[in-house]
């Protein structure tokens, strides 16, 4: 039979090891990010935006989304069961473009298709986006301020 404060003591020293290794991954890093969509050289309002980490660039974390606004402007927020925040993870993205206001149409009858089925899609899209660390200039911290461009699939800052 074992003696009950053998088992506190394995169990305890279980417990720490577990502990220590939960803490030895790299943490993720989020940086604020915000921009516009334009869509033929037009801000477009009603999209949903969303940056992917991608994990074949080595980039780790939870996706981001936000909406454009009527002038194209968004931001991005993100959400895990454990916090959620704004910005995305630092690194390189799959963007993703979700046109709000053909999904809101029941038909799609009478609604402009404004960019192609593949800029919906995780494997499909081409557009790709970087985010960066946050950085400090003139004592003010400076996020991701980017410009999403479809159909020229370019995606820069200002």
């Amino acid at each position: 039979m074992t003696h009950p404060t053998s088992f506190r003591r394995r169990f305890g020293l279980l417990t720490l090891i577990v502990v220590s290794f939960a803490g030895c991954g790299d943490s993720i890093r989020f940086a604020p990010v915000r921009g516009q969509v334009l869509v033929r050289g037009e801000p477009a309002r009603a999209v949903r935006v969303e940056f992917h980490p991608d994990s074949i660039d080595g980039t780790r974390g939870p996706s981001s989304s936000g909406e454009t606004d009527a002038e194209g402007r968004f931001a991005l927020a993100y959400a895990t069961p454990s916090a959620t925040g704004q910005g995305a993870a630092v690194g390189r993205h799959r963007v993703v473009l979700r046109d709000l206001a053909l999904a809101a149409s029941e038909t799609g009858l009478g609604v402009a298709v404004r960019f192609a089925p593949e800029y919906a899609n995780l494997l499909a899209t081409p557009l790709r986006a970087d985010v960066k660390a946050l950085e400090k200039a003139a004592g003010e911290a400076v996020g991701n301020d980017l410009v999403i461009e479809v159909p020229s699939n370019k995606v820069r800052t200002p």
